[in-house]
């Protein structure tokens, strides 16, 4: 595969008037969203529920954030060991797993998370469509594991009776499910020569995501050795050692994501069962790779006011825990920056 750095050319136009407007609104939504949110809640018991907050719990909540980095820097690494001269050494994957996240926040959702581990692995491999791969595949065992568990629970838990808003989460979450079903089926496809039409397919379908992915990074791929080396690329991933572990890893970060947000509801006294918190940090992660507001603010928290008023849990406690997640997320972009000052420029 012949992969190349394109020359740098000056912009021939200024930004349209859409994408000018798409740029204030991404900026200016989170704050017509958080005023929005405050224009409806009882402030006095929001501060009443930072009062009485129990600190230890709230911190020990918080610790979560940078466990789940540790694991998901490991998931990393662990998918770059199906490829031959790819794989990561730990103390490389977890430094620019962790530097990644705060080099990201200037992006939508993980775009610029996912984009910099791609360039920065490749530069180290030399193999650039490999590492692509390794995060496209890493996207789709989360749509599986989130979306299993959310038709899981969904089944067995006692939301809010509100016929309007049950029909739309059991919507979308079966929409979501079958997707994320489909993408099983299919990934499993790839290891058995009989279904040769769906591989055929599938490789043209990821062929042209392939390509899109190189020209967003800036990157050039031959067309005429495209087609011959996805198969190939994808291969290594097709390892039962390979997917089951990438299954665990990922179940192990939403287990530890609800515990979090467990610990932060028994900070402010409020009883909810774990796994309610199991059901809800999926969708969650949905909502926030979303690209509809610099660093989720705002819809993080309208995310935690609805979901979690589904269980009626009341929209001041959610917003208060809300806050708390948002706090142990800028921990884990505290340290990301702190790792990037370490490695000074680059």
């Amino acid at each position: 595969m012949i992969i190349s750095l394109p020359e740098n050319k000056p912009s021939s136009s200024p930004p349209s008037k859409l994408k000018r407007l798409r740029r204030v609104l991404y900026w200016t939504f989170p704050l017509l969203l958080l005023g929005l949110i405050f224009s409806r809640i009882d402030t006095g018991e929001l501060k009443q529920h930072f009062r009485l907050a129990d600190m230890r719990l709230v911190i020990a909540g918080m610790l979560y954030f940078p466990l789940v980095m540790i694991i998901g820097a490991e998931r990393w690494r662990w998918i770059s060991t199906a490829y031959p001269g790819t794989t990561l050494p730990r103390g490389f994957a977890l430094k620019h797993y962790w530097s990644g996240l705060t080099v990201g926040l200037i992006a939508p959702a993980t775009l610029g998370w996912d984009a910099y581990r791609i360039i920065v692995a490749g530069q180290k491999s030399g193999r650039y469509g490999a590492n692509i791969i390794i995060v496209l595949v890493e996207k789709l065992m989360a749509l599986i594991t989130t979306m299993s568990l959310i038709l899981i629970l969904f089944q067995v838990l006692p939301l809010a009776h509100s016929a309007p808003t049950l029909a739309v989460v059991r919507t979308a979450g079966w929409i979501l499910g079958l997707t994320g079903g489909l993408g099983l089926a299919l990934f499993l496809t790839l290891r058995h020569r009989a279904a040769a039409a769906w591989l055929h397919w599938l490789e043209e379908a990821l062929g042209r995501l392939y390509s899109n992915l190189l020209i967003r990074l800036g990157l050039r791929v031959d067309a005429v050795q495209q087609r011959s080396t996805l198969r190939e690329l994808f291969k290594p991933t097709l390892k039962i050692r390979v997917i089951l572990g990438l299954l665990a890893f990922t179940y192990l970060i939403q287990v530890l994501s609800a515990a979090g947000n467990w610990l932060f509801f028994q900070a402010v006294g409020y009883e909810l069962p774990f796994l309610v918190n199991l059901f809800v940090t999926p969708i969650l992660y949905f909502v926030y790779i979303l690209p509809i507001s610099f660093g989720n603010i705002g819809v993080r928290e309208g995310a935690h006011i609805f979901f979690y008023g589904l269980f009626g849990v009341p929209a001041e406690t959610a917003l208060m825990v809300s806050f708390f997640g948002f706090a142990g997320a800028m921990l884990n972009q505290a340290i990301g920056g702190m790792i990037l000052l370490l490695k000074g420029k680059s």
